[in-house]
């Protein structure tokens, strides 16, 4: 990217402004300027504010990476506290619906013009912002490496379409190659380290896209229910931070997801499909820039294809709308914590934001730096931190008064706010674990000890002995670090060091503690803590060919570095595989992650036909007690709200005669449900015979509704 002028950039961040006022305008007149509109206003909330506020702190010196995640951290930070103060402000001027355009409108006008004012009063004579990137080479030798990355984001775009439409899964199984394939190209140098950082970022991205995009609604569990908040904020133009509800004391979907909604005239289904994994996608992008700094090109880019190989990364995080945001700030956050080109009154700033809308948007994943950053702080100001040769002196988070602010914020948070629910939720927690320490490695109370010792088909077998061989090479490479340190050779950064060690530990709590890994899930657990164990399972790796080498070299025969480098590309890529599921599509086992591959697997996601009989169920079942099993209950909940899911013993207790049951395409074709046995077991119950009779009320050919008529069978 050539150097920007900063006045040439205020006069393009004012024709913007100019252009929103324009489209808002022409939309008043019926004019609506499709896909226009929306760029517009893309850029207008996720880049103008960001770009102002970086421009008044006047931070020099920053690499274009920097600079591209802060702006868009700091704009959503801005949209995020202009959503906030609105909600309290505009009732007081008799403005009773603040979250709806024109208010916002007026408000982010406010805003940037005033900013834009401050950025020309600072400017400097000779003032320019330098963001230089040497990923697309001008010269014809870069272009297909360029083509090579533009036909994945197609095809993690026509793939998904394909699959859903006709059936048809090759497209996602070529893009799950292709995906695979690039690794070996690095590991054989085909591809220039210039392009490493693009390439990631177009990895993240079509990964995501291949699963977010499988079908014209959302799919998940959790994120049916921030879809059902953050409608019924649009609805009524208002947030109330009253409501008991967990998600609803998150403004990455009361306050966030309704500004792009509103602003873009975007549904918020794509909103979650498209633009939040974007935000995601940027989070390796960022652990790039982490990992590069403290080691090497290459292993900052196997890291990072480690991070998104994880099946958690594409498979969960896209129903998990609350913390892919979270993850983006936290990564933000990392960013800082390596970042040399800062000065110490800016840094502190920029961590004190990202912090607060870490909290802000995703309790678990707040908990958990927090938690995470106490035992950081435990092991660099104790005895031990002298033995690792670990220097406090440069630390950004640890040293300062930073993380009793964090946590002073999280508590008034998470106390004041939803009437305390999130706060409720973590002492329950904390009680739940204290009460079942005699229960510490069981499988009937740690999620994390149960799949590790659960009897598995074949190919699941594979694959967590994989996933056990990451964590042991994990475990390896922190060790070899540790012992570098005691040498002076290390390169990693002290305070990612510490928080390291601390999110190693947690990862252990996981299996060790009960209910602690199940409170948030272990994969989403263990992905968090991948943000900083990454690049130690690539240390790990490294450190057992070096081994092997010692042992080879007495038969006068070693593996080179450029071998080595092959030999991880070819373990990462037949870890994907399996994360991906490719391997069970083809030899038709069970994963939860063929659903990207195959129509016919059961999982949280509905067709057309079922989203119709979805519908109709709200319409007219407004006062009946509504039942779905697993998956399909939690899609109803984020249209009706109100559904119970069927367990074992509503099977002979749904009797009511108001009682529906909702029946989804998978239910009907394979005359299956399935039911929740207990908080860690689901099954399918073949043909299950209800206690009453049930009369059909309602058929589509792919949903069906049941009403209990009060006889018995």
């Amino acid at each position: 990217m050539n150097n920007w002028n900063s006045r040439k950039l205020l006069i393009l961040i004012i024709s913007i402004q100019i252009a929103v006022w324009g489209l808002i305008g022409l939309n008043s007149l019926g004019i609506n300027l499709v896909v226009i509109y929306q760029i517009t206003f893309f850029i207008y909330v996720t880049f103008v504010p960001g770009l102002l506020i970086l421009g008044i702190m006047k931070i020099r010196g920053l690499s274009f990476v920097e600079t591209f995640l802060f702006t868009i951290g700091l704009s959503l930070a801005i949209g995020m506290l202009i959503g906030f103060v609105s909600t309290y402000f505009y009732p007081f001027v008799g403005i009773s619906q603040p979250l709806s355009k024109i208010p916002l409108i007026i408000s982010y006008s406010v805003f940037d013009i005033l900013l834009i004012i401050l950025n020309f009063i600072y400017l400097e004579k000779n003032n320019s912002v330098k963001k230089k990137i040497n990923v697309i080479s001008s010269s014809n030798e870069g272009l297909p490496i360029v083509l090579y990355l533009f036909i994945i984001i197609i095809l993690s775009i026509l793939g998904p379409l394909l699959l859903q439409y006709f059936n048809n899964n090759i497209i996602q199984i070529i893009l799950i190659l292709i995906i695979g394939f690039f690794s070996i190209l690095v590991a054989f140098k085909r591809i220039p380290s210039k392009y490493y950082l693009i390439g990631i970022f177009t990895l993240s991205l079509a990964l995501l896209y291949h699963t977010s995009l499988i079908s014209t609604h959302i799919w998940g569990a959790d994120i049916h229910h921030e879809y059902y908040l953050a409608n019924s904020i649009l609805e009524h133009g208002f947030w109330d931070p009253h409501i008991y509800d967990n998600t609803n004391a998150m403004l990455s979907i009361g306050i966030l997801a309704s500004i792009y909604s509103i602003l873009m005239n975007l549904n918020i289904v794509w909103l979650f499909k498209v633009i939040y994994p974007f935000v995601f996608s940027l989070v390796p992008v960022g652990l790039y820039f982490v990992y590069e700094k403290q080691s090497n090109q290459k292993i900052a880019f196997f890291s990072c294809f480690f991070f998104i190989s994880f099946f958690a990364f594409y498979s969960v995080m896209p129903g998990l709308a609350r913390q892919e945001i979270a993850e983006f700030f936290l990564t933000l956050m990392l960013v800082l914590m390596v970042s040399k080109n800062i000065d110490r009154f800016n840094k502190t700033i920029l961590l004190i934001i990202f912090g607060c809308c870490l909290v802000v948007s995703h309790y678990g994943t707040s908990y958990i730096f927090l938690f995470s950053m106490i035992l950081a702080w435990l092991i660099a100001f104790s005895p031990i931190s002298k033995k690792l040769k670990i220097n406090t002196n440069s630390m950004s988070l640890l040293k300062s008064m930073y993380p009793l602010i964090l946590i002073v914020f999280a508590m008034f948070w998470y106390i004041y706010i939803s009437n305390a629910s999130v706060f409720e939720t973590a002492v329950k927690l904390g009680n739940n674990i204290f009460n079942s320490l005699s229960e510490m490695l069981s499988p009937t109370t740690s999620q994390a000890m149960d799949i590790a010792l659960a009897k598995l088909p074949y190919l699941q077998s594979i694959e967590r002995y994989l996933h056990l061989a990451t964590q042991s090479f994990i475990l390896i490479g922190i060790v070899k670090v540790l012992y570098e340190d005691r040498k002076g050779v290390s390169k990693i950064n002290d305070e990612f060091k510490v928080f390291s060690l601390s999110s190693f530990t947690i990862a252990l709590a996981g299996v060790i503690l009960p209910f602690f890994a199940s409170a948030m899930n272990s994969d989403r657990l263990y992905g968090i803590t991948l943000l900083f164990l990454a690049p130690f399972c690539i240390k790990g790796l490294l450190t057992c060919i070096e081994a092997l080498n010692a042992i080879f070299k007495s038969f006068q025969t070693t593996i080179d570095i450029k071998n080595s480098w092959i030999l991880i590309s070819i373990f990462f890529t037949i870890y994907f595989i399996f994360n991906s599921s490719l391997i069970y599509e083809v030899f038709q086992q069970p994963k939860i992650g063929r659903f990207a591959l195959n129509n016919n697997v059961d999982f949280a996601v509905v067709n057309s036909r079922e989203l119709r009989g979805i519908r109709w169920l709200k319409d007219n079942c407004v006062n009946n007690e509504k039942y779905a099993d697993v998956y399909r209950g939690s899609v109803v909940l984020g249209i009706t709200k109100n559904i119970r899911e069927i367990n074992i013993s509503d099977i002979q207790n749904v009797k009511c005669n108001d009682d529906v049951i909702f029946l989804g395409t998978y239910n009907l074709k394979n005359q299956k449900i399935l039911v929740r046995e207990s908080w860690n077991t689901i099954k399918y119950v073949k043909k299950p015979i209800f206690q009453y009779k049930l009369n059909e009320i309602y058929y589509n050919d792919g949903s069906s509704i049941l009403l209990v008529d009060g006889e018995k069978n």
